[in-house]
C-alpha cells in the first residue's frame, strides 16, 4: 500500500504540480505574513457586506483556484486553446463587470 502511494507521488510531481505547490505556498505565506499585521483580515474577503461569512464568496474562490489550475495544466499541455482562455477571462474579469453594470443599472452608485 506504501508503495503504491509513494508511486501516485511520484506520478503526481510534474513540473507544473510543483510550480503551483510552490505557488500555493508562497501565496499561503504572503497571507500569513500578511494577516500578522493589524491593517489586513483575510477572513473579510470571505464575508459579506453585513460582515457575515458567505458561502458563495467561499464557493467563488474555490472555483477560481481550480479553474486557475485546470487553466495552467491545459497551457503547460499545450491543450489551451483561444475558446478555454475567453472563457476564463470572461469568467472572472466579466462576472466583475457585468456586477457593477448591474448596480448602476438598479440605479445605485
Amino acid at each position: 500500500m506504501l508503495e503504491a502511494f509513494i508511486h501516485q507521488m511520484l506520478a503526481w510531481l510534474t513540473p507544473i504540480n510543483l510550480v503551483l505547490f510552490a505557488i500555493l505556498i508562497a501565496s499561503a505565506v504572503i497571507v500569513w505574513r500578511a494577516q500578522a499585521g493589524t491593517t489586513f483580515d483575510f477572513g473579510n474577503m470571505l464575508r459579506d457586506e453585513e460582515g457575515k461569512e458567505s458561502a458563495l464568496r467561499l464557493a467563488a474562490f474555490g472555483s477560481f483556484g481550480i479553474s486557475t489550475w485546470v487553466l495552467m495544466q491545459l497551457a503547460v499541455t499545450a491543450a489551451l486553446t483561444e475558446t478555454y482562455y475567453a472563457i476564463y477571462l470572461l469568467t472572472w474579469s466579466g462576472s466583475a463587470v457585468l456586477s457593477k453594470f448591474l448596480e448602476i443599472w438598479k440605479g445605485k452608485p
